[in-house]
């Protein structure tokens, strides 16, 4: 169980990681 909220977390974080990438105007 907690092998899938390190991954949830991994991917939020890879999420964030390219919309700031794609958006950096904004920060």
């Amino acid at each position: 169980m907690g092998n899938w909220i390190l991954l949830g977390l991994a991917f939020a974080v890879s999420c964030y990681l390219f919309y700031v990438i794609v958006h950096p105007e904004r920060f």
